[in-house]
């Protein structure tokens, strides 16, 4: 037997998974290894939809219950009705190989009329130094007849967005131009760190159909300022150490020769201008270095 949705006579859906459950008996006098349940939603937008169990044993007798899952909510459909071929393979004890097909048909659940929120997305979220984003919005007709007095509205007080879309006209599921978009440009400059939540609604002659909230994040933009005071520690450090290493390694040559030293003049002489330009070099390429490492990461 087959049951669609959990009825012999069940229709599909495209707002949540669609359940095929088949209960299969094996009738042979042998045993059956390897058996497999194939469920194919046939002809959906020119090509077949197709899901296979995984393969299991079912003993001379027995019968077994194997649920298989379709999600339509992405397909493209044309048809009100839709045929589902059922195959059952799996090979016996005895060396033969056996195969079932069984079809039935099934309709597709649709309520008169129905507007929905297919998607709210932002092409940059979170936001952090860029200050930009774009607020994408998609709605459907997921009901049998067109509308024609359909509203899209997008609204957060924070952030000063209220924008509404009217008399838009969408064209009935079954129909290829079923779906409708509009997009909305934010400048974020001075927005405050924080998360906004930007509510998007659609309505049909009035009467609110779908919402969906998405949420805007935006954050502190100062890590290249952090970085940069950063290095110059690092540099200052390096610089005191190695004036504190060579001044320690004159005063022990000094001590050995006889040759009395005095600190501010090490710091004048050529060996010490010399040592601390290749120190600056190497940290300079240090610098570098991680400031690459910074924009790699913000890509």
């Amino acid at each position: 037997s087959i049951k669609i949705n959990g009825k012999t006579s069940g229709d599909l859906t495209i707002k949540e998974l669609n359940e095929i459950e088949v209960n299969i008996q094996n009738d042979y006098t042998e045993d059956m290894t390897d058996v497999t349940v194939t469920a194919t939603i046939l002809d959906v937008d020119g090509e077949d939809v197709e899901e296979t169990s995984e393969s299991f044993d079912l003993n001379d007798g027995q019968d077994k219950k194997v649920t298989l899952e379709f999600d339509l909510s992405s397909e493209n459909l044309d048809e009100e009705q839709y045929t589902i071929e059922i195959t059952v393979e799996g090979s016996a004890d005895d060396n033969t190989d056996h195969k079932t097909v069984q079809t039935t048909t099934a309709n597709l659940d649709l309520v008169s009329h129905e507007i929905i929120v297919k998607k709210a997305i932002l092409t940059v979220n979170p936001i952090q130094c860029s200050k930009q984003s774009t607020l994408e919005i998609t709605v459907e007709n997921t009901g049998e007849n067109d509308e024609d007095n359909v509203e899209i509205t997008a609204t957060n007080s924070a952030l000063n967005i209220n924008k509404k879309w009217t008399d838009i006209n969408v064209d009935k599921f079954l129909d290829g131009d079923n779906e409708y978009s509009v997009s909305l440009n934010l400048d974020l400059e001075s927005t405050a760190v924080g998360t906004y939540p930007i509510t998007v609604q659609v309505l049909r002659d009035g009467t609110l159909e779908d919402t969906k909230d998405v949420t805007l994040t935006v954050q502190a933009c100062g890590v290249v300022g952090t970085s940069n005071t950063a290095s110059q520690t690092v540099v200052q450090k390096a610089n005191d150490d190695l004036a504190k290493q060579l001044q320690q390694y004159v005063q022990a040559k000094a001590q050995q020769t006889g040759v009395s030293t005095v600190n501010a003049s090490f710091r004048e002489s050529t060996l010490y201008l010399a040592l601390l330009s290749v120190l600056g070099i190497l940290v300079l390429v240090a610098i570098v270095m991680g400031m690459a490492v910074l924009i790699v990461k913000k890509k």
